[in-house]
């Protein structure tokens, strides 16, 4: 097994374990804590969009404020860079590939 998948395995552990707390005016932050790194990160999100992305809506459509990297940093956990730093083994990745929406 590549040490990119090994990571990737050790992140998925993760997933899912954020705290939150209202902050007041409709928001809240949760707090992350970067599965790879071990870094910290408070995002203040939208309570309603919070809670519909977490009842199964698209993040990108519940919280369509956040850019990308934030929004996998809610999914995941992972800062970017750790993100990129995991991958990097794979070599360049073109992002249009990967997010191509065609069924397998």
């Amino acid at each position: 097994m590549s040490e990119g998948l090994r990571q990737l395995y050790k992140a998925l552990d993760t997933i899912g374990k954020m705290h939150t707390s209202s902050i007041g005016a409709g928001n809240m932050e949760v707090l992350t804590s970067c599965p790879m790194c071990g870094g910290l990160e408070t995002v203040v999100v939208n309570i309603d969009g919070f809670q519909s992305w977490k009842g199964g809506a698209l993040i990108q459509d519940a919280l369509p404020e956040l850019d990308r990297d934030t929004r996998e940093l809610l999914i995941t956990g992972m800062h970017s860079e750790c993100w990129d730093a995991m991958f990097a083994e794979q070599g360049d990745v073109n992002e249009a590939e990967l997010m191509d929406d065609r069924p397998l």
